[in-house]
């Protein structure tokens, strides 16, 4: 996803990066979508653990995990691709999104 915003100088310095190959808009949805995904998976599997095993701050992760998948989406379906400034603003809201995990990964 990083490379999204920067097409233009990967191809003037004739760097193929996924994003120069199969294009912005595509490489762009199938991060956001793999994100999201991921973030789903991991908010399903801690809610039915911390549900079974009876722990809150597990649950409550797995609630937050779910979220931000959902809000990853949600997101994602108003950048557009092309828009350098749009993409960045997306890409660090997520850097946001995996410190925020990393915080919550040791009560998990």
């Amino acid at each position: 996803m990083k490379d999204v915003p920067d097409v233009e100088g990967d191809k003037m310095s004739f760097i193929r990066t996924m994003a120069v190959r199969l294009g912005q808009r595509k490489i762009f949805s199938i991060s956001h979508q793999i994100l999201s995904l991921l973030m789903l998976s991991v908010g399903g599997s801690c809610l039915v653990s911390g549900f079974f095993d009876k722990a809150f701050l597990r649950c409550a992760a797995g609630v937050a995990a779910c979220w931000s998948g959902i809000e990853i989406d949600k997101n994602a379906r108003q950048v557009d691709p092309g828009s350098k400034d749009e993409v960045f603003s997306f890409y660090m809201a997520m850097w946001k999104v995996f410190y925020l995990s990393y915080v919550a990964l040791p009560f998990v």
